[in-house]
Parts: C-alpha cells; sequence; structure tokens
C-alpha cells in the first residue's frame, strides 16, 4: 500500500497508529518500521531501509547483498528479514528507483517469487517533496519511483494506492492552498496575492531570518531562542 500527501496531512501519524494497531490485534506478528533516511527513523525509532535490508548505499547488486548475507556476520539481517510480517517504510519519496529495486532482496531471502517475498509492505511519503539524492559513484542517478518510465512496475508491486487530502497541521484555508500550490508548482492568482500580502505586512525593515532544520526539536529551538533575544534575554541548550 503506498499512501500519499502533502505536508501537515497526517502521513507518519497514521503510519504510526497504523503500526501500533495491527500489534494490539495481531500481537503474533512482527512489525518493522523504516524509513528512506537516518533523521525520519530516528523519529520513528525505526531503522533505515537500507539497514534493514542490507543494502547498504546500494553499491551492491541484489545476489552480491544475498552472497553477503550468507555469512555469520549478517546472520542477524538474513533472520530479522525472515521474522517480519510487516514493513512499514517512511519518506519513501526519498527513494531512488535502483535502491528500490535492491529491496527485491526480500524475494530472495524469504525465497518467494511474492513482491517484497510476501511481507505486507505500507509506504508513506510525498513526491513532492525532497527527491532522492543521487549516487554517481554506484551509477544511481536518483530517478524518483513515480518517473513516468517506472511507473508501472511500482504499481505491479504497490497496487493499492491512497491520497490524503486533510491538511491537520495548519486551519487557514489560505494557508494550506498556497502549500498544496506550492509544493505542485501551480500558483494561482488568488495565492499570489495571498502571498503579496503577507510580505507587504510583514516588518522589511528586519531582515528575514530564514533556517532550515531536520528535526522538530532544533527548529522550536531555534525559534524560542530567536524569540528570547528578541526579548533581550538568553538560555542555553539544556
Amino acid at each position: 500500500m503506498l499512501v500519499v500527501g502533502q505536508p501537515g496531512i497526517g502521513k507518519t501519524v497514521l503510519l504510526k497508529r497504523l503500526s501500533e494497531r495491527i500489534i494490539e490485534l495481531h500481537p503474533s506478528k512482527t512489525v518493522q518500521i523504516t524509513a528512506s533516511t537516518v533523521i525520519a527513523s530516528a523519529s520513528l525509532d525505526g531503522m533505515t531501509i537500507h539497514k534493514f535490508t542490507g543494502i547498504v548505499d546500494g553499491r551492491f547488486s541484489i545476489q552480491q547483498v544475498v552472497n553477503r548475507q550468507k555469512g555469520e556476520q549478517y546472520k542477524a539481517v538474513k533472520e530479522r528479514i525472515i521474522k517480519t510480517d510487516v514493513l512499514f517504510i517512511d519518506e519513501v519519496s526519498m527513494l531512488s528507483t535502483v535502491v528500490f529495486d535492491q529491496i527485491g532482496v526480500l524475494r530472495e531471502l524469504r525465497d518467494s517469487k511474492l513482491p517484497f517475498g510476501g511481507m505486507q509492505v505500507l509506504m508513506f511519503g510525498d513526491f513532492h517533496q525532497l527527491k532522492p539524492v543521487p549516487n554517481h559513484s554506484v551509477r544511481d542517478p536518483g530517478t524518483v519511483l513515480v518517473d513516468e518510465t517506472y511507473m508501472d512496475r511500482l504499481t505491479a508491486l504497490i497496487p493499492h494506492h491512497h491520497l490524503l487530502t486533510r491538511v491537520y497541521r495548519q486551519t487557514e484555508s489560505d494557508l494550506i492552498t498556497a502549500v498544496h500550490e506550492l509544493c505542485r508548482g501551480e500558483v494561482s492568482d488568488s495565492t499570489d496575492k495571498f502571498l503579496t500580502n503577507i510580505s507587504k505586512n510583514s516588518n522589511t525593515q528586519q531582515k528575514p531570518d530564514v533556517s532550515l532544520y531536520a528535526r522538530n526539536f532544533d527548529a522550536a529551538f531555534a525559534n524560542s531562542e530567536k524569540l528570547f533575544t528578541l526579548k533581550g534575554l538568553t538560555h542555553e541548550r539544556g
């Protein structure tokens, strides 16, 4: 199953709730939560899909991965794969077609010709956000999974697609529309006017201070630090 939706739609929250519900209803099932990046997997108390499957950074072919996991060093990886019944993959939009193909090692290690070796896989992401990072050292151009040349293969492996549409992170309709249109790269006249009004109403005397952070904690700390500075106060990271 593939679940997609714009920012603030609740994809990660849904992932957590589904995993908890599966464990609650089927305590005998083994559920594994993964993500395409270390930061995303850490926030879910999971691991990267690369570590789970043993494909590392994608430098090995599927057969090479299988051969590597015959050794004692990779015994735990193979056992984990065989025991897993349900696999969650968050931020799947950042997985390239090359890496996604290598996840096919699940079939080999589980000795099954079914998609993902018969493992139930639920993927979450937003293909309007960050794309896969190319890794030219292993001949991976970073092609996104929804590329027109790959869609047939993706659909065959993941036939069930769900689009979430209700935004929970914001309540202002104009802002929700603006975020949605900016993600798609299709800005309407009304959104352009909305953004222009925000710019006009902002304090143009103060230089904007924009920073990007990978974790909510770091963003919250930076925001609070800025507020403390404006109030003439200081505080330290505890």
